[in-house]
């Protein structure tokens, strides 16, 4: 995966008023719908996005892998005010370490093509 941050931590000066609107809406931080249980201790999220389609801002998990089996680009705004370019290859995958903060962002796929994600989250 590449990344090239587009706004820098701390500046919703460029941010559209939809975006400001969900940050302070107590309910704007939901969870993804299309879970499989694993276990007790594992959840799987599976992620799909259509050409344009944005998924409104949402919390993560302190602890999850990822992997995108299509490829393709997001625009992800996070909650402190840094707004992201992704750009995945085919087959990408990490791991990510929230521990230390609470995290919450909207993405929107401005691909040409459909984007899945798996998320892979522990308990």
């Amino acid at each position: 995966m590449r990344y090239v941050e587009l706004n820098r931590k701390g500046d919703y000066s460029t941010w559209e008023d939809y975006r400001l609107r969900e940050l302070t809406d107590v309910d704007c931080c939901g969870q993804l719908e299309d879970s499989v249980i694993i276990n007790e201790k594992i959840i799987v999220l599976n992620l799909k996005l259509l050409p344009g389609e944005r998924l409104s801002f949402m919390k993560h998990p302190d602890v999850y892998s990822w992997s995108c089996e299509t490829g393709g680009m997001l625009i992800m705004a996070n909650m402190d005010g840094r707004i992201d370019l992704l750009v995945f290859e085919e087959d990408d995958f990490g791991y990510v370490n929230n521990k230390e903060k609470q995290l919450a962002t909207d993405i929107c796929n401005i691909g040409d093509e459909v984007i899945r994600i798996q998320i892979l989250k522990f308990l």
